[in-house]
């Protein structure tokens, strides 16, 4: 009975050196191809997730908005609105007048409104009439929005409200709001520019 000897298997060759060597070459081409390739697959994919998670938070003002009746109604308002496909967890918002800080909507028609007198705008105290604000932090899904104030002109409020609405649109007024992606991928939103700028953290 011969015992059984233990074999190892060892690749083919062709009995040329430089053959043989080209083939092994080839086989570790392709490996290292091969890895490329799917590490380029993997960031490509990354790439994905996040371009597929990203908010894209703007801040935008308006002087008119439509009734159900179709008609349009005189109102200042500013909002916040998620254009991206992710959700957005905005942080802060900040107001600006001639950028000085405004700590809330009540205190930035305060200041317009003693402006407005002494510049004579208006004659005298006028009331302001109803208006509503909400104020962050608040989480937006993407297509959210919020809006941070709405006041709306009326008879008695008339001439404040237009020189409200004049500010409102040239530069003086500035709302900046910073935000966070669901991968804690931070940005500032300017109501004078377009691009959020990226921050390390809000």
């Amino acid at each position: 009975m011969n015992p059984e000897l233990e074999t190892s298997s060892e690749a083919h060759k062709t009995g040329h050196r430089w053959v043989d060597l080209s083939v092994a070459g080839c086989a570790l081409l392709v490996s290292f191809c091969s890895l490329g390739l799917a590490v380029h697959h993997g960031k490509t994919m990354e790439r994905l997730v996040t371009a597929n998670s990203m908010p894209f938070l703007q801040i935008t003002s308006s002087s008119g908005e439509y009734a159900s009746d179709g008609s349009v109604r005189q109102v200042v308002s500013f909002d916040l609105r998620n254009s991206g496909v992710g959700p957005a967890r905005v942080e802060w918002l900040t107001r600006k007048l001639d950028d000085k800080p405004i700590e809330d909507w009540d205190a930035m028609m305060k200041t317009l409104h003693d402006e407005a007198i002494s510049s004579g705008s208006v004659d005298g105290a006028i009331a302001i009439g109803r208006k509503s604000t909400s104020d962050v932090p608040t989480f937006l899904g993407g297509g959210g929005s919020l809006q941070s104030m709405r006041w709306q002109r009326t008879d008695e409020n008339a001439p404040f409200w237009d020189f409200v609405n004049k500010v409102r649109s040239g530069d003086r007024l500035r709302l900046q709001a910073c935000y966070c992606s669901i991968f804690d991928e931070c940005w500032i939103a300017d109501s004078q520019v377009f691009k959020p700028k990226r921050v390390d953290r809000c």
